[in-house]
């Protein structure tokens, strides 16, 4: 026969942990839910506070753009700032329910994982920075060799921007925990050598190149496009002025003359009619 009696004491037993334990599952499921709605505040002030700071247009308006779009991300840089900041909150909201339920998660790798995050936060927050400032001061530094006339403004800017990036990418991997010391070193000596190299190449081998680089902003602030000028026994008008030399429109053609040329020597000036 069974023994009813010993069932009964069971389910008595179970019922009594049941709503011993009711007191601390309501309390979990109700800190689950207010972590839920700071996160989701939070997280929306993030966003809309972002979108304020126009960041959306300026990451749409640089180089990032395509980044994000070889990369398959299609949501706006506000949103997935706002996403990072809702996920952490609500992963400490989590934890701490957990931990009031009666596990201990300091045994566990989700522990450590967790206490990882600001760090993986920390790390997305100097890359998105790093990489915004590579972008901005690669395109400041392409638009003002631009206005001063060098024909390779382009390329210098797409290295001031990749010597950032890579910087950027140091910088990140340190702030992720990784030793980083040899690399560093490593980077450090190749960039003295680079700029060493260029600076002596330029000093050594293009004294003239410079000088006719400096004198090409003087010719843009005296002459115009179009002026009459006679120099070296050439007479033209001015087509354009370029980082290296000016050129000339005469009647036999087109005459190079060396910027230097024109801030040496004296030159007949007639304004383009």
């Amino acid at each position: 026969m069974m023994d009813w009696d010993f069932f009964g004491k069971a389910w008595a037993t179970l019922a009594n942990r049941l709503v011993s334990y009711f007191p601390t599952l309501l309390a979990t499921v109700v800190l689950l839910l207010v972590g839920w709605l700071v996160s989701w505040l939070l997280a929306t002030i993030v966003r809309r506070s972002l979108r304020g700071m126009k960041l959306d247009d300026w990451v749409a308006n640089s180089d990032l753009a395509a980044t994000l779009e070889r990369a398959a991300i299609k949501r706006p840089p506000s949103q997935l700032v706002a996403r990072v900041v809702f996920w952490l909150l609500f992963v400490c909201f989590a934890v701490i329910g957990l931990e009031n339920l009666g596990l201990k998660l300091s045994e566990l790798p989700i522990r450590s994982f967790i206490a990882y995050l600001p760090v993986v936060l920390g790390a997305l927050l100097i890359l998105a920075a790093g990489l915004l400032v590579a972008a901005f001061l690669g395109r400041a530094t392409d638009a003002g060799l631009a206005a001063m006339g060098v024909e390779y403004h382009r390329r210098l800017g797409r290295v001031v921007r990749s010597v950032l990036t890579a910087v950027t990418a140091v910088v990140v991997v340190e702030q992720l925990g990784f030793d980083v010391t040899m690399l560093t070193r490593t980077f450090s000596n190749l960039l003295v050598i680079v700029v060493a190299g260029v600076v002596f190449a330029f000093a050594w081998g293009g004294r003239e190149v410079a000088r006719n680089v400096l004198a090409g902003r003087y010719v843009r602030e005296q002459f115009r496009t179009g002026d009459r000028i006679t120099v070296d026994g050439h007479e033209g008008a001015l087509a354009h002025t370029g980082s290296l030399n000016t050129r000339l429109t005469t009647e036999d053609g087109e005459v190079v003359v060396p910027n230097s040329r024109l801030t040496e020597q004296t030159v007949l000036k007639r304004p383009a009619r």
